[in-house]
């Protein structure tokens, strides 16, 4: 009786210790690696209208982020925007530092 309960108490650990073990590999298979010179940005560009008319004010703003936590980026600190027509001809550009 003695002899089955080690037998079942050694059973129970090591199956306890291999299910640990493949969690952790689990875990470090699916974390990203990051490094500075992968990081990502994403930009987003909130207008004021939908349609504009020749001639007419558009105003506009731009939020940057780190595309691995969405938070402010710091690592860019200009932007540059560009004003395209329907035929894909540049109508104006900007070069704007970012706050």
């Amino acid at each position: 009786m003695r002899l089955r309960k080690v037998l079942f108490l050694m059973l129970f650990v090591l199956f306890f210790c291999i299910c640990n073990i493949q969690a952790q590999i689990v875990n470090n298979i699916t974390k990203p690696s990051l490094s500075k010179t992968s990081l990502a940005e994403k930009i987003y560009l909130q207008l004021d209208n939908t349609i504009y008319q020749t001639g007419e004010k558009i105003w506009f703003k731009t939020i940057v982020s780190k595309s691995f936590d969405n938070s402010l980026t710091d690592i860019s600190s200009i932007i540059y925007v560009e004003l395209i027509d329907f035929n894909e001809n540049i109508i104006e550009k900007k070069m704007l530092k970012l706050n």
